[in-house]
């Protein structure tokens, strides 16, 4: 099993701690731009 942070990001609208699955930031709505190509 993987460390849980690596699957921490932060919505660069409002620094919300999301995770990268998230396809947009549950706080403020934001579109969460995934660091993959």
């Amino acid at each position: 099993m993987g460390d849980p942070a690596c699957y921490r990001d932060y919505c660069p609208a409002c620094d919300m701690q999301v995770t990268i699955t998230d396809g947009e930031c549950p706080d403020c709505g934001a579109s969460l731009e995934t660091h993959d190509s």
